[in-house]
């Protein structure tokens, strides 16, 4: 698991950081972090900002030559890693059948 840039630095004895609220926020604004994006999380950056820009024009996030966003219907959602944005099955993913029987 890489480290997600952060608008600071952790103590190198804390586990890597994953997905956390905000996260996303680095990837918009890259100005004055302590990390540099590596290619990878430079295509995400990339990626992001062109999904919420076309979203904010015209109410959709697709655009050619991204991968697909497929609406929110409950059960899919869409992966924002570097180098794997994809849609994804949270049902599956979280092993949601389990929890329901909790």
């Amino acid at each position: 698991m890489t480290p997600r840039p952060l608008f600071f630095r952790l103590p190198a004895w804390l586990p890597p950081s994953r997905a956390y609220h905000s996260s996303e926020v680095t990837y918009f604004f890259d100005q004055g972090f302590p990390y540099t994006f590596r290619p990878d999380q430079r295509l995400l950056s990339d990626q992001l900002i062109s999904y919420w820009a076309t979203f904010a024009a015209n109410g959709d996030p697709n655009r050619a030559g991204q991968p697909h966003w497929a609406p929110f219907n409950g059960r899919n959602a869409q992966s924002l890693a570097p180098g794997a944005v994809r849609g994804v099955d949270l049902e599956a993913t979280h092993h949601c059948q389990f929890w329901s029987t909790v």
